[in-house]
Formats: C-alpha cells, sequence, structure tokens
C-alpha cells in the first residue's frame, strides 16, 4: 500500500511514548499493531535520542511487517535520521519546508490545529497532508478546548469521504466512552493516547477502537466510493503509462 492511500484508509493513529517505564516496547508495538493501530507515532520528549533511534527502528521494522505505519511526532531532525515516513509537526513547529529538510520526497507532514483559522490555513499549504483536529476532549497543550466544534469545522471544510480532501483525525481526550460523541460530530478517524497506553490490555484497548470505528465506516453509504476512488487513485500514480 502506498503512502498516502495507507493515510487516507487509517482510521486508529495512536500516538506514544517509547515505554521506558514499562519496558515492553517490542511486545507493545505488536500488540496495538495487531490490535487494528494504523499509525503508530513515536513521541517522546524525555527519552535520550539514540533510545529514540531505536525504538523507531523496531517499530518501523514491526510495522512494515503488516503493512501499517510509523509516524515520527515532533522530531523533524530524528525524521530525516530514518528517512521517515511519516512526520507530524505541532501547530507552532514551523513552515513544513523548513521541517522537512533530509526527509525523503515521497514523506507525508502532518500538522495539529486547534482553530478554524489554523485549519484553514493548514488546508492552503501544499506541504501538509492530514491534520490533528483538536482537543476535542482536553489538552495540555493548548489554553483553550476547540472541542466538537472544531470537529464540525474540520468535516465542512475537509469532508471525510472527499477523495480530494485531505484526512484528519480527531483528537484530545477520546476516550471509548465518548467515542460516539465524536463520531457523530462527524469524525471517521481519531487518534489515541491514554485510552490505549494506559489500558490493561493494550492491545484489546485498540482493538476495540478499531473495531467501532471500522463498523462506522461499515454503516457509511459513502465510505465504499471513498475507498474506491482511493485505490482508484493510487493504482493511477502507481501503474506504468504505456
Amino acid at each position: 500500500m502506498g503512502l498516502r492511500e495507507r493515510l487516507c484508509l487509517a482510521r486508529l493513529h495512536l500516538i506514544t511514548d517509547i515505554r521506558r517505564d514499562e519496558g515492553d516496547w517490542p511486545e507493545f508495538v505488536a500488540s496495538v499493531l495487531d490490535g487494528g493501530v494504523d499509525l503508530i507515532q513515536v513521541r517522546d520528549l524525555v527519552a535520550p535520542r539514540r533510545e529514540r533511534l531505536d525504538a523507531l527502528k523496531v517499530a518501523i521494522a514491526m510495522a512494515a511487517e503488516r503493512d501499517r505505519g510509523v509516524v515520527v511526532g515532533a522530531d523533524a531532525a530524528l525524521a530525516a535520521v530514518v528517512s521517515a515516513d511519516y512526520l507530524h509537526l505541532g501547530a507552532a513547529d514551523g513552515p513544513v519546508a523548513d521541517n522537512r529538510v533530509g526527509l525523503p520526497a515521497t514523506s507525508l507532514v502532518g500538522r495539529s490545529v486547534h482553530s478554524p483559522a489554523q485549519v484553514r490555513e493548514a488546508l492552503a499549504d501544499g506541504g501538509v497532508s492530514y491534520l490533528f483536529v483538536g482537543p476535542v476532549f482536553a489538552g495540555a497543550d493548548v489554553r483553550e478546548v476547540p472541542g466538537l466544534d472544531l470537529v464540525r469545522t474540520a468535516e465542512a471544510e475537509t469532508p471525510c469521504w472527499s477523495s480530494g480532501a485531505l484526512p484528519w483525525f480527531a483528537v484530545g481526550g477520546i476516550t471509548a466512552a465518548r467515542l460516539d460523541e465524536v463520531l457523530d460530530a462527524g469524525a471517521r478517524r481519531i487518534a489515541v493516547s491514554a485510552a490505549i497506553t494506559r489500558a490493561d490490555d493494550p492491545g484489546h484497548a485498540a482493538r476495540h477502537f478499531s473495531d467501532r470505528l471500522r463498523a462506522a465506516w461499515d454503516a457509511d453509504p459513502a465510505a465504499d466510493s471513498y475507498v474506491r476512488a482511493v485505490a482508484g487513485a493510487c493504482r493511477e500514480t502507481t501503474t506504468p503509462r504505456s
């Protein structure tokens, strides 16, 4: 599966540190990927760079075996070292072009947005490949929580089922108990952290989210034509022309 196709068809994006305290990184990665995580973002602002690099290499190898994706979070330099497929930037991390230095031309870059203005600004930036929209329910890095209204704005500005639109993930304090609220607001992709990373059984928690998101896609009449359009676009870009 191509990088853009994988991104467009992703439903569940996990954000995690490298679990230094738990000491179970390979087992954790395997369990959440097998549980249905489509993209796993490695974002650790505490661990030494060498440990983050080693953890990324493990995750990349395990994700490749399962045709899943690994995202480097908040560290453009480290993303360049591993030739990352995906890099995620915060709203204040500077222009995409500056953060792409050293990345492969095929790498895709996502950005967090916290307001309608930031949504529109990111959509106008040709270097942005996907959005994190939120925080929906909680967020330590944002003074105000834009909530479900921002989810509705994102759906109006870049509809989930438009094959030419930018994919986006609702993020911020999303739990299994509150997932329906997010889906009702128009989201069809979510990014989570604690709801999986702090679960007694992360793989089971991932499977629960994945199953509910898959059910939401299956129940939406527009999803099938969207998936077909994405697959068709991928074939157009990968099939040699005579």
